[in-house]
């Protein structure tokens, strides 16, 4: 079932993807949160560049997932073509985006059926809103990081 580093190594019985939560970690959370993902996380985790947001995915009471938002990166040349910003836009409106940093699901591979997709999906929805109530401002763009996934049970 769940290892002394918190990672599910099979699906735990009744697990169904419908029963997740996905919310905004509270602040006394925030240290579990970057420990966790700083350890397994193929990436690490330190701190955020800029504002940021962290989301913990919950079945049971028992955390089976993570994820991080922070403000857009500096630079993106395929975003800013997209965007159509000229330099000097960015450098006003990289606050206007929110980008995926971090993302774990604390299982092996296989263990969590569909929650990658599920949580993704979930945060997407609310976003826009969880910026807002913090920070003061919707975000016209989400932007995902399309690099390297691995499941912590992988080498």
């Amino acid at each position: 079932m769940e290892n002394e580093s918190g990672i599910f190594e099979v699906t735990p019985p009744g697990f169904r993807v419908s029963d997740v939560s996905v919310r905004l970690a509270e602040p006394h959370e925030r240290v579990r949160w970057d420990s966790l993902m700083e350890r397994h996380h193929y990436l690490g985790f330190r701190r955020f560049a800029g504002r940021g947001l962290r989301y913990v995915f919950e079945w049971r009471g028992r955390w089976v997932g993570l994820a991080g938002w922070q403000s857009g990166a500096f630079r993106c040349r395929p975003r800013d073509r997209w965007v159509g910003w000229q330099q000097r836009e960015q450098l006003r409106r990289l606050h206007l985006i929110a980008n995926s940093i971090r993302f774990l699901v604390l299982g092996a591979p296989g263990a969590f059926p569909t929650l990658a997709t599920f949580a993704l999906a979930a945060m997407v929805r609310r976003l826009g809103d969880d910026w807002e109530a913090i920070y003061g401002h919707r975000l016209p763009v989400a932007e995902g990081n399309a690099g390297r996934t691995r499941s912590p049970g992988v080498a």
